[in-house]
C-alpha cells in the first residue's frame, strides 16, 4: 500500500512537471530574434522647410533574458545589434554661382543661392539598454511593450551637414507575439523611432520615425 502511495505520488509529481515544462515551451523564456523595421514618407525639418519624404529602414538582431515572471506577466531585459541601417533623403546644401552675362551691366545678389541636394545615407549600431513587458493571452500569443536606448554611426552628418554622424536612438513600441511552434514564433509591431545628436552638434532638427517592425523569433 505504501509503494503504491509513493508511486502515484512521484507519477503525480512528474506529470506536474511535464505540464509545467509543456507550458514553459509556449512561452520560451530565452530567445533570439531577427527583425527589420520600415518607416516610410517622414517628415523631416531642413533649412528649406519641413519635408515628407523621407524613408527610414532598419536591420537587427535582438536577444531577450527574463528578469522577472508572474503568471501571464514577465519582464525580460533585451539588447539590440543593428547592422544595417539606411535613411533615404538626407539633405546637402551646395551655393550657385552666379555670373554675369559676357558684355552686359548686371548687379548679383549679396546673397548666393543656395541649393538643396538628397542622398541615401547608411549606417549601423547597437541598443544594449532594452526593457520587454509580456502579457500572455493565450497559449500560442502573447502581447508586447518594449523599449530601448542606443546609439547609431552614420556615413555622414544626418539629418544636417552640420549634424554628427554619431547620434544617440531611443525607441519605444507595442507589438504581439504568435508562437508557430516551441521554438520558433513571429512578432509584429508599431514603434515611435527617435534619433538625435542630443545637443552635442550646432543644430539638432532630430529624426522622429512611425515604424512598422517584422520579426521572427528563436528559442534557445
Amino acid at each position: 500500500m505504501r509503494f503504491s502511495c509513493i508511486a502515484i505520488a512521484i507519477a503525480g509529481l512528474g506529470g506536474a512537471a511535464n505540464a509545467q515544462d509543456s507550458d514553459s515551451t509556449a512561452v520560451p523564456r530565452h530567445t533570439l530574434e531577427v527583425w527589420t523595421a520600415v518607416a516610410r514618407d517622414q517628415p523631416l525639418k531642413t533649412r528649406n522647410g519641413r519635408l515628407h519624404d523621407r524613408d527610414l529602414y532598419v536591420i537587427g538582431g535582438r536577444a531577450r533574458w527574463p528578469l522577472a515572471r508572474w503568471t501571464n506577466v514577465e519582464v525580460a531585459y533585451t539588447t539590440d545589434v543593428l547592422p544595417a541601417i539606411i535613411s533615404t533623403g538626407m539633405p546637402a546644401y551646395s551655393d550657385s554661382l552666379l555670373t554675369c552675362p559676357p558684355n552686359e551691366p548686371c548687379v548679383l545678389p549679396i546673397i548666393p543661392n543656395r541649393v538643396m541636394t538628397r542622398h541615401t545615407t547608411y549606417g549601423a549600431g547597437a541598443a544594449p539598454l532594452g526593457l520587454e513587458l509580456r502579457l500572455r493571452a493565450a497559449p500560442p500569443l502573447s502581447f508586447l511593450v518594449r523599449g530601448s536606448a542606443g546609439v547609431v554611426y552614420f556615413s555622414r552628418p544626418v539629418p544636417d551637414p552640420a549634424e554628427k554622424r554619431l547620434n544617440f536612438m531611443l525607441d519605444a513600441g507595442v507589438g504581439a507575439e504568435v508562437r508557430l511552434t516551441p521554438r520558433v514564433g513571429i512578432v509584429v509591431g508599431y514603434s515611435l523611432n527617435h534619433i538625435s545628436n542630443a545637443g552635442r552638434g550646432p543644430v539638432n532638427p532630430a529624426m522622429d520615425s512611425r515604424m512598422v517592425e517584422l520579426g521572427l523569433t528563436f528559442a534557445r
